[in-house]
C-alpha cells in the first residue's frame, strides 16, 4: 500500500504522475524521433516504473528492460506482467539480461544521486547496439543556484540524496570522457532568470 512505501518511494511515485514528469518523457520521445516496435530499451534507475508507463505505447513489453539498485522500487515496478522485465542491478556493471543489446536507454534523474557516474555511463555504453541512444534529463545546476537562496520559499525542494548538480556543460565532460558522440545537450522547461529547469541530453555509441 501507499502507506507501506517509504518517502523516497512515494516522492517517485507522485513525481511520476505528475505533468512536469509527462513533458519530461515528451522531450525525450522527440529526442528519440522513432523508437521501431522491435527496438529494445534499458531503463536505467527504472524506480516505480514512471519510464515505463509513459513509454508502453512506444516499447513492446518484451523488449523493456529495467534496472534499479533500489529493492522497494523494483517490487513496486515489477507488476502487470513485468515481473520478468525488471532487476536488481547496478548500471556500473550490468550483470541482468545477459546477451541483451539495447537499441535505446534512458537515465531519468538518475545521474545526479550517482558517486562515480562515469562507471554508470560506461556500463550502459557497453550494453548498447552501435549506433544506440542514451537520453539523460537531469536538474540544471544553473537553475538550483538561481533557487538556492530561497528554495523554500519557491517550492523547489533539493532532494537530500542529491551527490552533484550538472549543466550542459559538465554533463557533456561526462559524456565524452567515456566515448559517447553528442547529438543533443541542452537545457528545457521553465525558465528562473534565464535559467531552465532541466538538462536533457541524447548521447550516441559509435557505430564502429
Amino acid at each position: 500500500t501507499q502507506a507501506a512505501l517509504s518517502k523516497t518511494v512515494q516522492r517517485n511515485v507522485a513525481f511520476a504522475q505528475s505533468p512536469k514528469f509527462e513533458s519530461e518523457m515528451e522531450r525525450i520521445l522527440d529526442m528519440f524521433r522513432f523508437i521501431p516496435r522491435r527496438a529494445t530499451f534499458l531503463d536505467v534507475g527504472c524506480g516505480v516504473g514512471g519510464v515505463r508507463s509513459f513509454f508502453k505505447s512506444y516499447v513492446a513489453k518484451e523488449n523493456y528492460y529495467g534496472i534499479d539498485l533500489s529493492v522497494e522500487a523494483i517490487a513496486a515496478a515489477a507488476v502487470d506482467g513485468y515481473e520478468d522485465r525488471v532487476a536488481l542491478d547496478d548500471a556500473e556493471k550490468i550483470t541482468s539480461f545477459p546477451g541483451v543489446q539495447f537499441d535505446f536507454a534512458v537515465m531519468s534523474h538518475l545521474i545526479e544521486h550517482l558517486h562515480n557516474p562515469r562507471a554508470a555511463l560506461r556500463g550502459v555504453l557497453q550494453r548498447l547496439k552501435p549506433g544506440g541512444k542514451l537520453a539523460i534529463v537531469t536538474p540544471n545546476g544553473r537553475f538550483v543556484d538561481v533557487h538556492r537562496p530561497t528554495n523554500w520559499l519557491r517550492g523547489y525542494k533539493i532532494d537530500p540524496t542529491t551527490v552533484k548538480f550538472y549543466t550542459t556543460s559538465t554533463l557533456k565532460t561526462e559524456l565524452e570522457a567515456v566515448g559517447y558522440i553528442i547529438r543533443i545537450n541542452e537545457t528545457f522547461g521553465k525558465s528562473v532568470l534565464f535559467q531552465k529547469e532541466r538538462v536533457v541530453a541524447l548521447a550516441e555509441k559509435r557505430s564502429y
